[in-house]
């Protein structure tokens, strides 16, 4: 039987698939560092209530732009570079066009649900403005699809760094309220999407002709499903609970799931290098950066638990200081949601992204009922059973394909290093 340690070593040891993953998790660790500064000082400024009122505002725009992009950035990821010049411009203009609609949609649903009259204009101007976001995320699809993959990483580290920004700049002009560091977040969602679209600029801008606009909805309502569904197994709890509980307990739990997500490094790092082994056929290279991968989530899932248990309330404030065990336990978790993602990178790469979008309703459907019933009874901790049933299910769908194609031929051999994130 091969050992962990013989996968590991594989074709150019583990030294040098760490350096072939260095600026993928460089961008993941960006991430996650600005995240976490957010979080901190947002803590500190407004307390529990007030980062329960600013989770919401973050959660309802990262939400609703995966809601509005109908699957198009990946579309447009997948349109070739010889077909790009002429459908790039119009998939654009599709998705500003699809964002018009459901910002009418949402935007009364944003007035409605917001934790209090203060955030009120904040998160229904997050909704109007989701036509902007949601032509700048297809935007940043177009940088990946024309090569530039070092910029498409970069692009995607813009919200949240932004937002940070926008926070010390609030900070140090004196401006620190619950309504102020709110619309900072609105800013913090907007201007990376008005930048990107700037860099897009000599695509030209065009509507569509039926044959692209047909191939683009066909193609991207495929994989909506599936984006969709992931977005909302790691950030449903958060929407669920900040409509339904106090802001001061979504502000703890908001924090919990923010130490957690430092066990989702892992997919992001090595799920290029997963992705060009499956590519090449590589059958030692696709187990390699499996256990890799995982290994690497499961670490850091128990360093997040440790820390979160031992230096929540320290790092956070006395405010938070209900969410020590909640953390712990979450971050444990978190690995869970870490592997579904790689096998869910495996088998789309195998040709099966109707086995992921499956599970992935299948994780969101059991774990959103389990959220909501378990919620009267355990209140926060109904958040926490609900993210391991939903977590466990889809593992568990994606468990046995994933297993069965680690040893098939690969869909899809010509990929070139660049479509599937490696530089």
């Amino acid at each position: 039987m091969t050992s962990v340690s013989q996968l590991l070593r594989g074709r150019g040891g583990l030294r040098s698939g760490l350096n072939k993953i260095g600026f993928g998790v460089a961008v993941a660790g960006v991430i996650l560092v600005a995240n976490a500064a957010t979080a901190i000082l947002v803590s500190r400024l407004v307390g529990a209530a007030g980062r329960g009122a600013f989770a919401q505002v973050v959660v309802f725009g990262t939400v609703t732009a995966t809601l509005a992009s109908f699957g198009i950035p990946e579309a447009a990821a997948s349109t070739p570079k010889e077909l790009g010049q002429t459908a790039w411009g119009p998939q654009i203009v599709t998705s500003f066009v699809v964002g018009v609609g459901w910002a009418l949609l949402l935007a009364p649903v944003a007035w409605i649900i917001a934790l209090s009259e203060s955030i009120r204009w904040p998160l229904l101007l997050m909704a109007i403005l989701l036509p902007v976001r949601s032509a700048g995320l297809t935007a940043i699809f177009v940088v990946l699809a024309q090569g530039k993959v070092i910029l498409h990483q970069i692009l995607i580290t813009g919200i949240p760094v932004l937002t940070l920004l926008g926070i010390v700049i609030a900070v140090a002009v004196g401006y620190t309220s619950s309504v102020t560091l709110a619309w900072v977040a609105v800013v913090g969602a907007t201007v990376p999407s008005l930048a990107t679209l700037a860099l897009c600029g000599s695509i030209g801008v065009r509507l569509p002709d039926q044959s692209t606009f047909r191939s683009t909805m066909r193609f991207g309502a495929r994989s909506w499903v599936s984006s969709l569904s992931t977005s909302l197994n790691q950030r449903l709890d958060q929407l669920i609970l900040s409509v339904t509980i106090d802001p001061a307990l979504v502000g703890v739990y908001a924090n919990a799931a923010t130490v957690a997500s430092a066990a989702l490094v892992a997919p992001t790092g090595t799920g290029p290098r997963l992705r060009w082994a499956v590519a090449k056929n590589d059958q030692a290279g696709v187990r390699r950066w499996l256990v890799a991968g995982i290994g690497a989530s499961v670490g850091l899932g128990l360093v997040a638990s440790g820390a979160g248990y031992f230096l929540f309330e320290a790092i956070f404030g006395s405010d938070f200081s209900s969410g020590r065990p909640l953390t712990a336990v979450l971050a444990l978790c978190a690995p869970l949601l870490a592997t579904t993602r790689l096998l869910a990178m495996l088998i789309t790469m195998k040709g099966s992204p109707g086995i992921v979008a499956i599970a992935d309703l299948a994780g969101l459907v059991s774990g959103a009922a389990t959220l909501v019933l378990l919620l009267p009874v355990l209140g926060l901790w109904a958040a926490v059973v609900g993210s391991v049933i939903g977590y466990s299910v889809a593992l568990l769908v994606e468990a046995k394909p994933a297993r069965r194609f680690v040893s098939m031929a690969a869909p899809a051999p010509h990929l070139s290093q660049e479509s599937v994130g490696v530089s």
